[in-house]
């Protein structure tokens, strides 16, 4: 049962997120496909393809379940950690979540095909297929969009300061793309950089699937985009920048030809280091591939091997100068060949 007050009444609401009211602390629950992850030097938070989240001490490991099942997307505000999902009352009634007190923080809504849940300039905002909602004193106020946005098996999103919301998309082998919306006017425009040949370009909605998109800290009136695919041998990936509707390639690195045992032989397209998940970080970005991680301070990019991923709880991960935390998840295995690449989840405050 969460509460929420409107208009000076107490208003009760029974949640299809099950909460943690039980005190269950089954870190198992999540299972291997792990969607998303927030975390703080005290805490991780982790979510699963099913809306599971689960919270993490850092300093003894205990676990506790925030939910259950049914969120769709994790943000984080200050210190609160909030989650968009559905409730009990009507198949698209929702409402926003702060998982840790077990309340919620506005009014329920109806939306018809909630995407994401993100904070831009401190305003929470719910990305919807037809509209976008901002939460403005305690009150949700719609814009429109004048196009229906795409759905995907996988969806990224990000704002700038610019006033822009950027969706990615990714289909795997079958692309995906980006997308633009003008959050005051609600126009939805696509953000390509292509040219006339059979998937040419380096921001191709046909064949490039956006792996994640983030707010670039370096330019927040932009954002940083991945790309990455691995399928039948195939390889190619790249961080894009995007400021407006201008696409530029900041990072691509050519994956290096193997060298074939005696007596074998190996049969390898040229490609890039597919791209599979994306953060911003203090001094630039981290981006992992299969295998290996790059990580940029400037303009400076090093690369660096997955580290071993060492058992912990229910998990698998890893920890990059307490700044950074490596977890196994097979979420990109879903879309592209790309095994058990792991997510990247950059330590906030």
């Amino acid at each position: 049962m969460t509460r929420y007050l409107l208009g000076g009444m107490l208003v009760a609401c029974v949640m299809l997120i099950t909460s943690a009211s039980a005190q269950v602390t089954d870190g198992a629950l999540l299972g291997e496909r792990i969607v998303e992850g927030e975390a703080s030097p005290s805490k991780i938070w982790l979510r699963n393809a099913a809306g599971a989240v689960i919270e993490f001490s850092r300093s003894d490991g205990s676990q506790r379940v925030l939910a259950r099942d049914g969120v769709i997307d994790l943000t984080r505000r200050g210190t609160q950690l909030l989650g968009l999902g559905r409730t009990r009352a009507s198949e698209h009634n929702y409402h926003v979540l702060d998982l840790v007190a077990n309340v919620a923080i506005a009014p329920p809504l109806t939306i018809r095909a909630p995407l994401a849940l993100l904070v831009s300039e401190e305003e929470v905002v719910i990305v919807a297929s037809d509209a976008v909602y901002f939460l403005e004193n305690a009150v949700w106020r719609a814009q429109a969009l004048d196009r229906s946005l795409r759905s995907a098996p996988q969806i990224s999103v990000a704002s700038t300061t610019s006033g822009k919301i950027y969706v990615g998309y990714n289909f795997g082998e079958w692309g995906g793309g980006l997308q633009e919306i003008d959050a005051r006017t609600g126009a939805v425009s696509e953000v390509q950089r292509v040219d006339s040949e059979l998937c040419g370009g380096v921001l191709n909605r046909s064949c490039h699937p956006i792996t994640a998109v983030v707010r670039d800290r370096g330019r927040p009136n932009c954002i940083l985009a991945s790309v990455g695919l691995a399928h039948m041998g195939l390889h190619e990936g790249r961080v894009l920048r995007v400021c407006d509707s201008a696409v530029e390639v900041i990072f691509e690195e050519n994956v290096p030809q193997q060298t074939a045992p005696p007596g074998y032989m190996i049969v390898q397209l040229p490609g890039t280091w597919p791209l599979f998940d994306l953060v911003t970080t203090s001094q630039g970005w981290a981006a992992v591939s299969q295998g290996r991680i790059f990580i940029a301070a400037g303009s400076a990019v090093a690369s660096i091997p997955t580290p071993p991923l060492r058992q912990w709880n229910s998990l698998q991960m890893a920890e990059l100068d307490n700044n950074l935390i490596v977890v196994r998840t097979d979420l990109n295995w879903g879309v592209s060949a790309s095994g058990y690449t792991p997510l990247l989840i950059e330590v906030a405050p």
